[in-house]
C-alpha cells in the first residue's frame, strides 16, 4: 500500500464515516449506515483487520468499484430516508390533528353539558312554536355530543322541516289541481299528491276515480273511432259515394249507364245514416238532367228507405 493510497484512504474513510454519522444522527438510516460501510473498504487500520480475517485483499480497482456501488446505494438510501421521513411528517401532522379535534371535541362537550339545560329548555320552546330550523342552528352545534334528548329534538326539528315542505308541496298541487278540468292533467297532479301523502284516502279515491273515468274515456274513443271507420268504410275511396244508393239510383233509372255522380253528404243520426247523393243521368226523353236522393241507410250499408227524391 503506497503512502499516497493510504493518505487518500484515511481522507474519504473519515469523510465518509462523519458523513455517515451525520446522517445516522439526522435519522437518514439507510443512506447513514451505507455511508458507514463504505467507509471500513478505506480506512487502512479496518483494511488490515478485513485482510487478516479473510486472508484476501483488494486491489485499488477493486476497492473503487466496491466503493462505487456502495456510494450509488447510499445515493440512492437518501431518497428512501427523504421518504420515510415526509411519510413520518405525515403521521405526526395527522395524530397532531386528531389530538386537535379530540380536544375540541371535549371542550365542546364540556360546554354543552354546562349550558345543557338552558339549551334543550329553548329547543322545546322553540318547536311547539313551530321554529325548527331555529332548533336545527341551535343544536346541530352539539351534534356529536352523545345525550339521548338531544339528538330526539333534532330529530324533532328535522321531521318537523320535513313535514312543512311537504306541507307547501301539497298546497301548491292542490292550486294546480283546481286549475285543471283536463283528466289526464288531474291524473297527473293527484299521482304526486298519492306519493306525497301515501296515507290520504281521499287523494287515493279522487285518483282511483279519474284513473277510472279516463279508462272510460279511452273505451268510448276507441268505440267512437271504431264506429267512424265502420261510417266511413260503406263510402267509395275514389269519389265518395255509397255503393248501396248508387246501386239503388241505378235500378230505377231509365238508362244506368249515363249514371254520373256528383256528390254525396251524410249525417249520423245515432241509430241509421241518412245519406243525400247529387247526381246526374239521361231521363225518358234522353235529355241528361240533374238529381238528388235522400235515403236512410244501416251501419251495414244496406239502404232502409228512401227519403226524398229531387
Amino acid at each position: 500500500m503506497s503512502k499516497l493510497e493510504k493518505a487518500l484512504g484515511w481522507i474519504f474513510g473519515a469523510v465518509l464515516s462523519v458523513l455517515g454519522a451525520s446522517l445516522l444522527h439526522s435519522g437518514s438510516i439507510v443512506a447513514g449506515l451505507t455511508f458507514v460501510a463504505t467507509s471500513l473498504f478505506l480506512l487502512p487500520p479496518i483494511r488490515r483487520v478485513i485482510a487478516r480475517r479473510t486472508r484476501k485483499s483488494l486491489n485499488a480497482k477493486s476497492r473503487a468499484r466496491y466503493v462505487s456501488v456502495f456510494l450509488v446505494f447510499g445515493l440512492l438510501g437518501l431518497g428512501v430516508d427523504k421518504e420515510l421521513e415526509a411519510d413520518r411528517k405525515v403521521v405526526e401532522v395527522e395524530r397532531a390533528h386528531v389530538a386537535q379535534m379530540e380536544a375540541a371535541r371535549d371542550e365542546l362537550i364540556e360546554l354543552f353539558m354546562t349550558r345543557r339545560e338552558t339549551l334543550l329548555n329553548d329547543a322545546n320552546a322553540l318547536l311547539k312554536d313551530g321554529k325548527y330550523g331555529a332548533v336545527i342552528e341551535s343544536l346541530s352545534t352539539y351534534a356529536i355530543v352523545d345525550d339521548a334528548e338531544l339528538h330526539a329534538l333534532l330529530r324533532r326539528a328535522e321531521q318537523g322541516i320535513e313535514e312543512q315542505a311537504i306541507a307547501s308541496s301539497e298546497q301548491l298541487l292542490l292550486k294546480e289541481l283546481d286549475s285543471w278540468s283536463i283528466s289526464s292533467k288531474r291524473r297527473d297532479v293527484l299521482e304526486q299528491l298519492v306519493r306525497l301523502r301515501p296515507d290520504n284516502l281521499r287523494y287515493r279515491d279522487e285518483y282511483a276515480k279519474v284513473i277510472e273515468g279516463i279508462a272510460e274515456e279511452e273505451r268510448e274513443a276507441e268505440i267512437e273511432e271504431a264506429r267512424k271507420r265502420k261510417v266511413e268504410g260503406q263510402f267509395s275511396k275514389w269519389d265518395g259515394s255509397h255503393p248501396g244508393v248508387v246501386r239503388l239510383v241505378k235500378s230505377i233509372m231509365n238508362d244506368p249507364d249515363s249514371f254520373k255522380h256528383d256528390s254525396t253528404r251524410f249525417v249520423d243520426e245515432g241509430d241509421h245514416l241518412t245519406v243525400v247523393m247529387a247526381f246526374r243521368g239521361k231521363n225518358a226523353f234522353g235529355a241528361l238532367v240533374r238529381n238528388e236522393i235522400r235515403a236512410e241507410v244501416d251501419f251495414r250499408g244496406n239502404v232502409l228507405k228512401v227519403l226524398g227524391q229531387q
